[in-house]
């Protein structure tokens, strides 16, 4: 839950294994709970620090402050995976 809004995310690890790969960079993608509407995707470049359920939960705000509407519309929405801090 990230600023009462139930959502789901799950993590892929790139498997083309080539750092310089951005194409196959591993990726977090963030959804409604219903698994419905539009669906945010993190890329998560090479040596940017673990991911971890705040770093998530900061791309689900941005996306959120940039104008998603979880369990609406349709699609893909790329941003990136904020710093590890």
């Amino acid at each position: 839950m990230v600023d009462g809004v139930e959502l789901c995310w799950r993590f892929r690890i790139a498997s083309c294994g080539v750092a310089d790969c951005p194409q196959d960079w591993s990726h977090v993608t963030i959804v409604d709970a219903s698994r419905e509407g539009e669906v945010v995707t993190c890329h998560v470049a090479p040596g940017t620090g673990p991911v971890t359920p705040k770093r998530v939960a900061g791309a689900a705000r941005a996306a959120l402050a940039s104008g998603w509407r979880p369990g609406e519309g349709s699609g893909e929405r790329n941003m990136g995976l904020p710093a590890s801090t």
